[in-house]
């Protein structure tokens, strides 16, 4: 999923399934251990880890190969 965030960048958030985490304690450890993004958000009861991070444009990118 992706969409403008305003900065000259895309924000761009991926969903991920984790296996094995049973409690607050598992998902406070995976939230610990994403590091660089813009958000982190775990979802116990799912399984689901969805992380955020932003994806600035380079200014030497011609604008057609920035989306790639």
């Amino acid at each position: 999923m992706t969409g403008a965030n305003g900065r000259g960048g895309t924000a761009v958030t991926t969903l991920y399934t984790v296996q094995g985490m049973t409690c607050g304690h598992c998902a406070a450890s995976v939230t610990e251990e994403v590091s660089g993004v813009t958000g982190v958000h775990v979802d116990l009861a799912t399984g689901r880890l969805t992380v955020s991070i932003e994806r600035r444009r380079s200014r030497n990118q011609p604008h057609d190969q920035r989306r790639r």
